[in-house]
């Protein structure tokens, strides 16, 4: 278990759309990348025979 003290806070500022559409589109585009490849990676756990190794694998192509 983990602790956290906080100790201050400080308000966020707003920023323009301008400004962070850049960091916002790469943000959507890593997480999208990277649900789809353990998506890919779960399907194929879930076609292969492995013996002595627990994987999170799906048996259809529905996985979330």
């Amino acid at each position: 278990m983990d602790v956290v003290e906080v100790l201050a806070r400080e308000p966020g500022q707003e920023r323009p759309f301008e400004a962070v559409s850049g960091a916002v589109a790469m943000s959507l585009k890593q997480t999208t990348y990277v649900t789809a490849v353990r998506q890919y990676l779960q399907l194929l756990a879930g076609d292969a025979v492995i013996n002595g190794v627990d994987l999170e694998a799906s048996s259809t192509p529905l996985v979330q």
